[in-house]
Formats: C-alpha cells, structure tokens, sequence
C-alpha cells in the first residue's frame, strides 16, 4: 500500500523517503492539499513497471525511450519554437529543415 505524505513533509525527510523506497520497496505519493502531485519509488519497482510497459506495450516504451532521449528532446524543442515563430518543417525530412 502506498503512503500518502504532504509534499513540505516529503521535502522535510526526503533523504528518509528515499532509502525506504529503495531498500524496503516502499512507496510513497507526495500531496500538496489533497491533490496527489509525485510517487517516489524504488528502482527495482521503476526498473518492473518498465518491464511490463516492454512486456505489454512496446509502442509506449519505444515513446518512453524517446521522451528520455536528450537529443530527441531538443529536437522537439526547436520544433516547437520554430511552430511559435509560424516556420514550416517539411515532413520528408525534419532533420534538414532548420
């Protein structure tokens, strides 16, 4: 079961947070009022739930393995400025329209 724990409180213990996640496998959802806003987890429970998006959702963890990627990231940030400034990218080939 998940604890609940306001998000001052968490940044209060989050050194505490953090070895019970990791070493006890504990999760936790950080609140700000009654609104839930983050999870700390372990990485053995993070490296899992990756390990099922592959098992059972490849097109979400090639996504996912793209949204982690600092290049791609950067692309798509000069992708939208260049839309914020109304310039055109041509589909046959994004990477040479700059």
């Amino acid at each position: 079961m998940n604890t609940v724990i306001s998000v001052n409180q968490a940044r209060d213990h989050l050194g505490e947070l953090i070895q019970q996640a990791h070493y006890l496998g504990k999760p936790f959802v950080l609140t700000r009022g009654k609104k839930p806003m983050a999870a700390i987890i372990g990485t053995q429970e993070f490296g899992r739930i990756l390990e099922l998006i592959e098992t059972y959702d490849p097109a979400l963890a090639d996504t996912l393995a793209l949204m982690m990627n600092p290049e791609v990231e950067e692309l798509l940030k000069q992708g939208d400025a260049a839309i914020q400034k109304g310039e055109m990218v041509l589909f046959d080939n994004p990477l040479l329209a700059r």
